[in-house]
């Protein structure tokens, strides 16, 4: 394809690049065979931005699927790529030429496909699976510690990524003409994405190597981490409360129907003329009962008095969600626990009973947490 041919100089390049000269030399790269492929990429973007908008737009009919972005690798950031890649004696990239760089730089077209809770990128895989050839195998990049299982069980490739990065990686062929065109399709959270972001935007280029920086980037991993479990135990619970909810209003309707008939018994009993005065007190007496088991409005919805009396958020420097501690928390919990059927119960009860390790500390103690874990590592 022929095009305007990009006007940068080498030393431009390097200096944006943040390359050296020895990086350079050890690439064993032309120049000007670096400059045709960026310019080829470069002319090429109208029909890897068709692709990309055809994969996207597929992608959001899924309804697990949040939200979808895209982008073409933008063309200094690709010509760098390639670069450090020789420089890393990478094979694949040995023989690089512009006849077969779209085959050999998988993420030319990269689409990100966010999710709500993490159980739903199953799906999200399924349906990817379906509609496209993986030309690669599936990479799932987790956390040291996350549970491998799920991913096993979809036969990913698993990678415990040294920066705690959390991502489902697919390589797929799709094109919407006969061409296929290599793309890149990353599946995450809404919070593993917006830790990602903020970590590769301080991160990079400059402060890769910062200790300081990646111990509070590591801290905030796991509390992204932990907000993903936080959703998700908060999903389950909703989906067994209405499920809850629809099995009472069911049997609510069932005991409204026999205590009717209960009622209508009693009162054509307490009619008849001949029953006697220990019959019809006895009578009555039932009546009394009945009432008793007629349904009455509950306005604190299973929580006890003392709760109920005192819904405002409490003052914290802990960052407990509104709470004053995990005591406070476990309290709330506890009483709504009571009041559930075993299911739902059961899930409450393992939350209390098995806290995240980092609620309820201050950022101090948190920091604290932080060092002991890697003591105990390092140990």
């Amino acid at each position: 394809m022929e095009g305007r041919p990009l006007e940068q100089d080498l030393q431009t390049f390097l200096k944006e690049s943040y390359l050296t000269e020895d990086e350079w030399k050890n690439s064993n790269f032309e120049w000007e065979e670096l400059k045709k492929i960026g310019t080829h990429h470069q002319n090429n973007f109208s029909n890897l931005s068709d692709v990309a908008e055809f994969v996207a737009k597929t992608l959001q009919s899924c309804p697990e699927v949040h939200s979808v972005r895209w982008r073409i690798k933008d063309t200094n950031h690709l010509m760098a790529k390639l670069v450090r890649k020789r420089v890393e004696k990478n094979e694949k990239y040995t023989d690089l030429s512009i006849e077969n760089y779209t085959e050999k730089v998988t993420d030319l077209v990269g689409i990100r496909v966010l999710h709500l809770f993490k159980n739903e990128w199953e799906t999200i895989d399924g349906f990817i699976r379906n509609r496209w050839e993986t030309v690669e195998p599936v990479v799932a990049y987790i956390r040291e510690g996350d549970d491998r299982e799920p991913y096993e069980n979809k036969n990913c490739e698993i990678e415990d990524h040294p920066v705690g990065y959390r991502s489902i990686h697919y390589i797929v062929g799709a094109s919407p003409t006969k061409e296929k065109v290599v793309s890149e399709i990353q599946v995450r959270t809404l919070f593993e994405e917006g830790w990602s972001e903020i970590d590769h935007r301080v991160r990079y280029p400059k402060f890769s190597d910062n200790r300081v920086l990646s111990y509070y980037l590591k801290v905030f991993n796991r509390m992204a981490g932990s907000a993903d479990e936080m959703g998700s135990f908060v999903n389950e619970l909703t989906n067994n409360i209405k499920t809850y909810e629809q099995e009472l209003s069911k049997v609510r309707v069932e005991n409204k129907k026999h205590l009717e008939k209960i009622d209508s018994l009693i009162n054509e009993l307490e009619s008849e003329k001949d029953i006697s005065d220990n019959m019809k007190s006895k009578l009555n007496s039932m009546s009394k009962e009945l009432n008793k088991l007629k349904p009455k409005n509950h306005g604190n919805f299973g929580l006890s008095k003392e709760r109920s009396e005192n819904q405002t958020e409490k003052p914290t420097n802990s960052g407990n969600f509104g709470l004053a501690d995990y005591a406070d928390m476990v309290g709330h919990l506890t009483d709504y626990s009571n009041m559930v059927d075993p299911l739902t119960k059961s899930l409450t009860d393992y939350y209390i009973n098995n806290p995240p390790s980092w609620l309820g500390l201050t950022r101090e103690e948190m920091a604290m947490y932080d060092l002991k874990q890697n003591d105990d590592k390092k140990k």
